[in-house]
Parts: C-alpha cells; sequence; structure tokens
C-alpha cells in the first residue's frame, strides 16, 4: 500500500552511518545505477551523463526484493522520511551569469552556488518544478523518451534539439523493475565552464556531444525537520549487533528518530555461509 506522508528507502548499514554523519543523501548519475537501459543515448543524447537520481518508494510494505537488493541481504535497514525529505530553498540565479535565467520563483532543495562544481551545474529542472515523483513502467525506454525529443535545425543550420517534459522523461524504466514502486528526486547536471567565470556555452551541443563533466555523485542535505521525524526499521536478517550500531548511530546524530523491526523478522531462515 503507498503511504501518502512518507517514502522509504532500502539501504546498508555503512550508508545509513554516512547519511546521519553528514546529513545529506546521495544523488548519483542515472549510467552508475543500476539499470542499464537508464544511460543509453536516445536521439543523440545520453541522458546518464547528465541527469542524478534519489531513489526511493512509496510501498510502506515490507518489499523482499528491495530488502536483498538493496539492504545488504536483509541485514541493512529501511529509511522512512516524511515526503519533504529535502529542504526547499529559493532558486535565484545571478543577473550576470550567462545562459541561464528564471523569471519565476522557484523551490529547490539547493540554492544555485551550492550547485557549483568543477565543470558542472547541479540544478533542478528549472520551469517544470518537478523535483521528484513516481516512476512509470513501460515496455520500451528508448520508445518512450524519444517522444518526447524533437530534432530541428536552427537558421544557422546547425542541428538543435528540444525535450518536453524532462521530468517524466527521466522516470521511465523497464517494466522488469516495476518491483520497486519507485519514487524518484532527480537534478540536471549540465557541463559548463569552470568557476569562477561560469560560461554555460553551448549546453545543448555538449549534451550531443556527450561531454562528460566527470561528476558521478552529488550530496544534498536533508531538511532538519524530516531528519528529526526519522524512522529507521532494521532487516528481517539483522543481527542484534547490527541493531546496537544503529541505536547507537541514532543515539549520536539522530536522538528523535525511531528504531523498529521489520514484521518479517524471524519469519526468513539465515542460510547457511
Amino acid at each position: 500500500m503507498k503511504s501518502v506522508e512518507h517514502l522509504f528507502h532500502y539501504t546498508s548499514l555503512e550508508s545509513l552511518a554516512l547519511i546521519l554523519k553528514s546529513g545529506k543523501i546521495r544523488f548519483t548519475r542515472l549510467d552508475r545505477l543500476d539499470d542499464v537501459t537508464e544511460s543509453q543515448r536516445i536521439a543523440g543524447i545520453e541522458f546518464g551523463k547528465y541527469v542524478l537520481a534519489s531513489c526511493w518508494t512509496e510501498e510502506a510494505e515490507d518489499s523482499l526484493p528491495q530488502w536483498h537488493m538493496y539492504g545488504s541481504g536483509m541485514g541493512g535497514v529501511r529509511l522512512q522520511f516524511p515526503k519533504q525529505v529535502f529542504p526547499q530553498l529559493p532558486y535565484v540565479v545571478p543577473k550576470d551569469v550567462p545562459g541561464i535565467e528564471v523569471n519565476d520563483i522557484y523551490l529547490s532543495p539547493i540554492t544555485f552556488e551550492q550547485g557549483i562544481a568543477d565543470h558542472c551545474l547541479v540544478t533542478p529542472l528549472l520551469f517544470e518544478h518537478e523535483l521528484a515523483g513516481p516512476v512509470e513502467y513501460v515496455d520500451d525506454v528508448r520508445q518512450a523518451v524519444a517522444a518526447h525529443i524533437g530534432s530541428s535545425v536552427d537558421s544557422a543550420g546547425s542541428p538543435t534539439s528540444t525535450i518536453s517534459k524532462t521530468g517524466r522523461v527521466v522516470r521511465y524504466k523497464a517494466k522488469t523493475w516495476s518491483f520497486q514502486s519507485e519514487y524518484r528526486f532527480v537534478l540536471a547536471a549540465l557541463p559548463t565552464e569552470s568557476h569562477p567565470s561560469l560560461g554555460m556555452g553551448n549546453v545543448a551541443a555538449a549534451l550531443r556531444a556527450g561531454v562528460d563533466h566527470g561528476l558521478h555523485f552529488f550530496d544534498i542535505p536533508v531538511d532538519s525537520l524530516a531528519l528529526a521525524k526519522l524512522v529507521v526499521r532494521t532487516g528481517p536478517l539483522c543481527t542484534p549487533g547490527s541493531v546496537a550500531c544503529i541505536e547507537a548511530l541514532l543515539s549520536k546524530w539522530a536522538p528523535t528518530a525511531g528504531i523498529e523491526a521489520s514484521p518479517l523478522t524471524g519469519t526468513i531462515r539465515r542460510r547457511a555461509a
């Protein structure tokens, strides 16, 4: 059953420790995730290089495949956060930055300045106001994405590409993965020249050329109110020692967070080594 108020993320004890210590959640490039079809070159653009994602689910009921694949073979944890996992900050682009213009009010988990990296600008999908949403599972990812991409030639004879509903484009996955019931946060990672000039150059041309900005992941702070309401569910095969470590981590880094055992605990036999 899908939760209206919460999101859930299966992960390892090690990742939990890093999240709690840093107060941040990692966004990872699509071409670094486990679904290879998300990094295909479609209509001349390698989307996997230019999209960063944080993957969650709205399904409140425990998922054995998720526990096994992402929760350290059922010995890890599942994090429960309020749906507003990340802060909502005004996204204001300085007037002297070429190539980007934001005229309306946009709320983002990071400010413009926080998104500046070497040879790259991490930014929300501007003008769409769509940071997060459920993944749509389709028969053919390539075909679904291509339907949103248009190609033409400008007055100078140079090829141009247009993408409609970008937030939807980066949330297509093959039906094979539908067990995830994924809810995805996304940010764009656009190739740029180095700061401080931050000259955007011809971003569209860089995307078509497949320029690799070199950024593989980007960590985003968790909203302080969300962190205060964190609930950690221990995996069905989580050992007493691991539970003790989780309790110690929460005591130090998130003292108001809760901890609970998976309802599947005691129902699964541990395999012999």
